[in-house]
């Protein structure tokens, strides 16, 4: 696949966008946030960058959350904002959908972000882990019926 798409299409969902608007109300920080973000197109591995570097992505699966879907958190290691332990929680769609872009004849699969935070300790709380399944249940009925 073409390295400048890398091998996942990357889409937040609205509620993720409103979560990374909160946390990073000026402009250059929330960019900065979609930058790191969207390193999750080269998924799980992590690609050479466009300086030669190897942008490695630094995730794991989250505890908790349940089987299907398979919720992951990314975890940023930079300060951006004035935050620092930022996470971006995402799901691999399950099949891909009309409209998703196309890459040298194959349909890239769907990454959706589904919430920004910072994360204040090791282990998410009840009410973080209800709110991740219950966007990723909204997503999986919305887009793709089950």
């Amino acid at each position: 696949m073409d390295s400048i798409c890398g091998h996942y299409y990357v889409k937040p969902t609205d509620s993720a966008r409103s979560d990374a608007r909160k946390w990073f109300p000026r402009t250059r920080d929330y960019y900065e946030l979609r930058k790191q973000a969207l390193k999750l197109r080269w998924w799980p591995t992590g690609s050479v960058g466009e300086h030669g570097q190897v942008e490695d992505l630094h995730w794991e699966p989250v505890k908790g959350a349940g089987q299907s879907p398979k919720i992951h958190e990314l975890i940023i290691d930079d300060i951006i904002g004035g935050h620092d332990n930022v996470r971006v929680y995402f799901m691999v769609a399950p099949r891909p959908l009309d409209g998703d872009p196309v890459v040298d004849g194959k349909i890239l699969p769907r990454i959706w972000i589904l919430r920004t935070m910072q994360k204040k300790t090791q282990k998410l709380s009840n009410n973080d882990l209800s709110v991740l399944r219950g966007r990723a249940k909204i997503i999986l009925k919305r887009h793709y019926g089950s």
